[in-house]
């Protein structure tokens, strides 16, 4: 099984907490690698590295959410860009959401990692 970190708006998880960033009408950016993770979702490998993310850009949400998924999920992950512990995940936007329900684990950016 797989963990992963995202950045939600709410401790309320709804399916728009989990859209690519193609289906949110986010323009399509011009670089081969860009268009790649457009089509996917940002996640992180560590609960530190969602938090600096979510501190350094408070505009993406101010709570985290854990992913966990088992290996016969159909959410393939990879590792993407050059921000440390950066990777996107492949996959509907159901079975994300469902993953991180599943998981249930929402923390504030704001809670040190215990």
């Amino acid at each position: 099984m797989q963990s992963f970190w995202r950045i939600v708006t709410s401790p309320e998880l709804t399916r728009d907490d989990f859209l690519t960033s193609e289906e949110a009408g986010v323009p399509m950016p011009q670089s081969e690698e860009g268009q790649r993770i457009w089509r996917g979702r940002s996640v992180f490998a560590t609960e530190t590295q969602a938090r600096n993310q979510a501190s350094h850009y408070p505009y993406l949400g101010q709570w985290l959410a854990r992913i966990d998924l088992p290996e016969n999920s159909g959410i393939l992950s990879e590792r993407t860009t050059r921000t440390r512990g950066h990777y996107t995940l492949f996959g509907s936007t159901d079975a994300v959401h469902h993953a991180a329900r599943h998981t249930n684990v929402i923390v504030p950016v704001g809670q040190p990692k215990e």
